[in-house]
């Protein structure tokens, strides 16, 4: 029966080895034939560059008007379902457990408004402004400066929700420490939350870690195929390898650690 576990796990792991090479034999294929045929359009007339910067021209009309509706759409969102959530903790009997973890769990949401926002908000900031300074440098210092406007408003709703909702998940929760307006909040409130909730908080950060590891070769072959198609450059691709980096070595260097820390 040994014998037989060792000759399956060997398969298994010749098998693992084979379509591992398989996958990287077709991705060299791949990128190869993509190379190929990019380099063949652009000697048959076709201007990547002259598509993109079409589309980003039209992307830069409506850049404004998106960027203001969707600030005020998530602000009003987060506040919402706050106010809505904030009611019910008020009336709350301090029995009723499924009506306490409806609300703890309905309180996530308007972090996770805020959060998304906040990268919402810097990226299209940066649009604004790249468009205002490089692009239509006709533009009017009143332009210029409504990017700045919205940018610091978004950021002052978004400190605004979160400092709220924490302090009412505190309020619900007295064992609960920290203040989101502290560098080391995250550090306080890990260690304020029992075991369990430290086990979600770390199922999730693995989840999150496997799906940035994913998302960043993808990202990956798509700056690399820009790099041909729109002379991106090799900045893009850096970039993207760097955070694909830094998150591996991080993943590695923290679980070296906790492993050893098991047989101290």
């Amino acid at each position: 029966m040994e014998r037989k576990r060792n000759v399956n796990g060997k398969k298994g792991a010749a098998g693992n080895i084979v379509i591992f090479l398989a996958i990287m034999l077709a991705s060299m294929v791949s990128g190869f034939i993509i190379g190929a045929a990019i380099s063949y359009c652009k000697k048959k007339g076709v201007d990547y560059e002259g598509i993109a910067g079409y589309i980003s021209a039209l992307v830069m009309k409506v850049l404004p008007w998106f960027y203001v509706g969707l600030s005020v759409v998530s602000a009003l969102t987060a506040f919402i379902i706050f106010i809505v959530f904030n009611r019910r903790a008020a009336a709350w009997d301090g029995k009723d457990e499924e009506e306490i973890a409806q609300i703890e769990a309905g309180l996530g949401n308007p972090l996770a408004i805020a959060n998304s926002m906040m990268i919402f908000n810097m990226l299209l900031f940066s649009m604004h402004v790249w468009n205002t300074l490089c692009m239509d440098t006709s533009s009017s210092a009143g332009s210029k400066v409504f990017g700045s406007v919205i940018f610091i408003i978004n950021y002052a709703w978004i400190v605004v929700v979160s400092r709220l909702t924490v302090e009412l998940e505190k309020k619900l929760n007295p064992e609960k420490k920290g203040d989101i307006l502290e560098t080391n909040f995250s550090r306080k409130w890990e260690e304020s939350c029992d075991e369990a909730q430290k086990m979600i908080i770390y199922e999730a950060g693995y989840r999150a870690y496997r799906a940035g590891a994913k998302a960043c070769t993808f990202v990956w072959l798509g700056t690399f195929i820009s790099m041909f198609m729109f002379n991106t450059g090799l900045m893009p691709v850096f970039t993207v390898c760097i955070i694909w980096f830094v998150m591996l070595i991080c993943y590695t260097v923290e679980s070296g650690k906790l492993e050893r820390n098991m047989y101290r």
